[in-house]
C-alpha cells in the first residue's frame, strides 16, 4: 500500500464525514481510496443483513462490475468475505486459485484481502479487494485496510449517534 497517500486520503474522508456528506458517498470515497492505494483491481464493501445473515454489496470500486457480480450474496462464513464476517478477523489470500475459501467474481483475480468493519464489537460489513497478480497484498496492506475499515466504522457511527 502506498503509505505516502494515506494521510491525504484520510483527510479527504474526514472532511467528507465532517461536512455532512451522504454516508454512501463517504463509503464510496473510503473504498475508492483504499483500492487506489493498495493497487487493487476491484473492491467492494459488503454489509451484513442482520435478518438473513447474508452479505450484500453496498458499493464497489474498479471496472468490470456487471449485474451478475453486483447481485452476489454470500452467507456469513461463505468465501473469504463471509469468513471475515464470521470471525471478525482479516484474511489475506496470496493465490485465489489454490485457496478453497475464494469465491472468484472476476477471471483475472489472483489475490484477495478482506477486513471487517466493526461497530459496537460486532462485524457490520467487510471491505474486500482483489488484484490481478499473485501476492499483491501483504500484512502492511491488511494493517492499512484495517485503518480504512475503522474510518468506515467512525463514519457510520457519526451518522447514527447524536453529536
Amino acid at each position: 500500500m502506498k503509505i505516502d497517500g494515506l494521510m491525504p486520503s484520510f483527510q479527504d474522508i474526514l472532511d467528507g464525514i465532517c461536512s455532512g456528506r451522504d454516508i454512501r458517498e463517504v463509503l464510496q470515497l473510503v473504498l475508492d481510496r483504499a483500492c487506489e492505494l493498495a493497487g487493487a483491481r476491484h473492491g467492494s464493501l459488503m454489509r451484513i443483513e442482520a435478518e438473513t445473515r447474508t452479505l450484500v454489496i453496498l458499493c464497489t470500486s474498479g471496472e468490470g462490475w456487471n449485474e451478475e457480480n453486483l447481485m452476489v450474496r454470500l452467507k456469513v462464513g461463505e468465501g473469504v468475505t463471509g469468513a471475515v464476517a464470521a470471525t471478525g478477523k482479516p484474511y489475506l489470500c496470496e493465490d485465489t486459485e489454490h485457496d478453497p475459501k475464494c469465491v472468484v467474481l472476476f477471471p483475472t483475480m489472483k489475490s484477495e484481502v478482506a477486513v471487517p468493519v466493526i461497530i459496537d464489537q460486532e462485524v457490520w460489513a467487510v471491505i474486500n479487494m482483489d488484484a490481478e497478480t499473485y501476492g499483491a497484498f501483504n500484512q502492511e496492506t491488511v494493517a492499512s485496510l484495517s485503518a480504512f475499515a475503522e474510518t468506515v466504522s467512525f463514519a457510520i457511527q457519526s451518522q447514527v449517534r447524536p453529536r
